[in-house]
């Protein structure tokens, strides 16, 4: 496991700070198959952007922030919203982008 944190181990991967990094390398990790998609053409989603990372929230510690800045600090890599067929909201954090993260994208 190349590159993996000091102390990571199946007790504690799903687990901040850990989670970084095994949420990106889960096929270096633990042990995965490929599910075929099927043999048609992929389902496009039009963009409809919203600014859904400016939704202004109230944090746990009881102030304000936003959906975004929640993402920032909770260690989130990527986040997408699908809203009546349309991808509305997508970001990528932390080295995350669209082609990355699972076994069979890379």
């Amino acid at each position: 496991m190349s590159g993996a944190p000091a102390g990571i181990s199946l007790d504690n991967w799903l687990s901040a700070p850990y989670s970084h990094w095994s949420f990106q390398h889960v096929e270096d990790f633990v042990p995965t198959a490929v599910i075929s998609r099927g043999t048609g053409p992929p389902a496009e989603l039009p963009a409809a952007s919203a600014p859904i990372a400016d939704i202004p929230v109230t944090g746990t510690d009881g102030l304000a922030t936003t959906v975004g800045a929640v993402m920032v600090a909770t260690a989130t890599d990527g986040w997408a919203v699908a809203h009546r067929g349309s991808m509305v909201a997508e970001e990528y954090l932390n080295g995350m982008g669209p082609q990355t993260g699972t076994c069979c994208s890379r």
